[in-house]
Order: structure tokens, then C-alpha cells, then sequence
């Protein structure tokens, strides 16, 4: 039988989870450093749309793309 104290350290744990997640973080970049962002987010972009091509996997290609809409959204924010 789980303690109250438990129960409740466990809900804070899944409270402060998701307030981090939802967190935004504000990052200063130069031009050259976006542009050096962007170049590698392109480059992994394009690795991962090989890796969702060859996965047999279907959880693990729903994750893969998952990681792809989040890229393309930074990318996306990027290019602003």
C-alpha cells in the first residue's frame, strides 16, 4: 500500500514533468549561428526521412515522425 506522501510526490513529479515540457526556452542567435542551425537541422532532417523510408517498426516510425513535424516546426521558426 503506497503512502498519501507518495501518491502526492508522485503527482508533483507528473505536474512539474509537464510544466517543463510546455516551458519555453528563448535562445539569442546571430544570423551566422541560425544559418549554421538551420544547416544541421536540413542535414538531420534529411537522415531522418532515410531512417522513416527503412523502419519496419510502426511505433518506432510514428516516434521518427513525431521527431520530423518537431524539426520542421523549428526549421519553420528559423526561417523567420
Amino acid at each position: 500500500m503506497r503512502s498519501a506522501g507518495t501518491a502526492v510526490a508522485r503527482l508533483i513529479d507528473v505536474i512539474t514533468k509537464e510544466e517543463n515540457e510546455r516551458a519555453e526556452l528563448h535562445v539569442a542567435l546571430t544570423r551566422e549561428e541560425a544559418s549554421a542551425l538551420r544547416a544541421v537541422l536540413e542535414s538531420h532532417l534529411s537522415d531522418l526521412r532515410m531512417e522513416i523510408a527503412d523502419t519496419d517498426t510502426p511505433a518506432f516510425r510514428d516516434r521518427l515522425k513525431e521527431q520530423e513535424a518537431l524539426l520542421r516546426g523549428l526549421l519553420a521558426r528559423l526561417r523567420v
